[in-house]
């Protein structure tokens, strides 16, 4: 049940560092102006403006993958799936960003497009065979989203080096612990996973992804009664986050309270209409 929060800063594709700078004046000022604010509703009204005004080919196809992480950051995957569809990449490597693999990969997962994930995936373990780095905080941000890949899809061999690839690296702070808590609970580990969702909660206790993490761990560790009121705190601070009104529709469901899971499950899925998660009813009795 993820509530991805790691590597707070948006990473983005450089326009400077991908096209030569021979080439930078012959761009649309659209493309130029996005190298010159961290606005995130000014980066989509430039990028969607710059692929627009270029011509079909390398410039767009970025343009479109930076929309595409935009949204995928800000869990809105159905959005994202789209401007990823739009990049002529198609399965192809961009080989000098990884997180791009990594970031689509998750996001074609998430609306039940498997094997599509499964070669993103591929090629983000490629990269990490290829390339020594001791940026700890990519390499964590790499193999979290393509775990739950590799487990969900029955890649087992893979999911099994990826993980215990994961479970190697140190944790530092309580995003490190949250993910974690979060990726263990994404392969079915909540014995694991309720370790970490506490460390977490335990130093952010108003935190709407560390509630709804620990509530959703509490849950599935048999305890939903006292998992709801964690689910319900973190929508009164972050109402519109498709993945804790889940998290309560489990819980909800967990308690035998049919009709008030269903009405949580669907305000999921309105937020997230394409998420496969969210498409069908939980089990109640």
């Amino acid at each position: 049940m993820y509530f991805r929060i790691v590597l707070i800063s948006l990473t983005m594709f450089s326009w400077s560092y991908i096209i030569r700078p021979a080439l930078a004046e012959d761009l649309p000022k659209s493309c130029v102006k996005t190298t010159k604010t961290n606005s995130i509703p000014k980066l989509k009204k430039l990028y969607l403006q710059c692929a627009k005004e270029v011509p079909e080919g390398g410039y767009r196809s970025l343009a479109y993958i930076n929309l595409g992480t935009i949204f995928f950051r800000e869990g809105n995957f159905s959005v994202a799936a789209n401007y990823y569809d739009l990049a002529d990449v198609g399965v192809g490597s961009v080989s000098s960003d990884p997180l791009f693999h990594a970031y689509r990969a998750s996001t074609y997962n998430k609306i039940g497009r498997g094997d599509e994930a499964v070669r993103d995936a591929d090629k983000v373990v490629d990269w990490l065979k290829s390339n020594d780095t001791n940026n700890i905080q990519l390499l964590k941000e790499l193999v979290e989203n393509i775990i739950p890949i590799y487990y969900q899809n029955n890649r087992t061999e893979s999911f099994q080096l990826v993980l215990k690839f994961y479970l190697g690296l140190k944790d530092n702070d309580w995003i490190d612990y949250l993910n974690k808590s979060s990726v263990l609970s994404a392969v079915d580990r909540y014995d694991d996973a309720i370790v970490f969702a506490k460390k977490a909660i335990d130093m952010q206790p108003n935190h709407p992804a560390t509630l709804n993490s620990y509530c959703y761990v509490l849950a599935k560790s048999g305890e939903p009664a006292k998992a709801l009121p964690y689910c319900e705190k973190a929508l009164k601070i972050e109402p519109d986050r498709a993945e804790i009104w889940h998290s309560q529709a489990f819980v909800l469901a967990e308690m035998g309270k049919c009709k008030e899971s269903e009405k949580s499950r669907l305000q999921a899925k309105k937020l997230q209409p394409r998420d496969k998660e969210y498409m069908n009813a939980l089990p109640c009795h």
